[in-house]
């Protein structure tokens, strides 16, 4: 074989093996950081581990800390008001014969999933779908409730699911000291299905990731072949800088992140 030819084959293969274009440890590090500072949530997430991705989820819910108490404020006085204008709404709960006969007869082909499951769903499967059936017949009576009482919001339609499930776990619309949780765990589920967007100003206040104006790379570290640890220097918008250390681990041939605490 020619010399020159053999080089270039030589080349390629050692190209092929390393993959073309295959992000680095360091290369994954900057990027989630960069992502995180950007507050680009989902890039930050495609190169992060499952259990990073945990806490990005807890970073967003922090983030969102004050529409969740803006959210639970405002259902807190609808569900009161309701509980004190019941008297005015008995007609539109206790619904006609005919919605009553409707209610009980999903009740009854619910009971027979959960006891005779031939399709093989898990038991949070089936309670899912028992509990979105329970909505549907749920959901319009809440609409009717809300125009009665002529009710206004904020966040009308987001307190109206919070309100229908509400009323499907907790039996009714009465807050007690008991199921003040519950209303709060309704209440992170509809702000985690559609979180308001977040600063990097918070990603600052929880983490070191958050108003970057530069990253310097000092040094990588490889303690075994598929894991790597990352330091850096991170420059701050307001002038100040912090050395940090990033865990990278190989999943599935990619370097991801793998430890982000909160």
């Amino acid at each position: 074989m020619d010399k020159n030819k053999l080089i270039f084959t030589n080349l390629l293969f050692v190209v092929l093996l390393t993959g073309c274009g295959s992000k680095s440890p360091k290369d994954v590090s900057t990027e989630f950081i960069k992502s995180l500072s950007d507050t680009n949530i989902k890039k930050a997430k495609s190169i992060s581990s499952k259990r990073v991705n945990k806490s990005l989820d807890k970073l967003i819910m922090l983030c969102n800390k004050n529409t969740i108490n803006d959210l639970y404020a405002e259902t807190k006085t609808i569900l009161e008001l309701i509980e004190k204008k019941k008297y005015k709404i008995d007609n539109i709960m206790n619904g006609s014969e005919e919605e009553r006969r409707k209610v009980q007869e999903i009740v009854k082909i619910a009971e027979k999933k959960f006891t005779d499951n031939s399709l093989g769903k898990t038991q949070d499967e089936l309670k899912t779908e028992f509990l979105i059936t329970l909505t549907n017949v749920m959901r319009p009576k809440i609409d009717e409730i809300f125009d009665l009482l002529n009710i206004k919001t904020k966040h009308l339609e987001t307190v109206k699911s919070i309100v229908t499930e509400f009323n499907i776990k907790g039996s009714g619309y009465k807050l007690t000291y008991r199921n003040k949780g519950l209303l709060n765990t309704i209440v992170e589920k509809a702000v985690s299905i559609n979180p308001s967007k977040i600063t990097s100003k918070c990603v600052y206040k929880y983490t070191k990731f958050g108003l970057v104006d530069d990253i310097n790379f000092i040094e990588t570290k490889k303690p075994s072949p598929d894991k790597a640890t990352v330091r850096l220097e991170i420059i701050y918008q307001d002038g100040t800088s912090s050395k940090i250390l990033l865990h990278i681990e190989q999943i599935r041939e990619e370097w991801k992140v793998a430890r982000f605490y909160i």
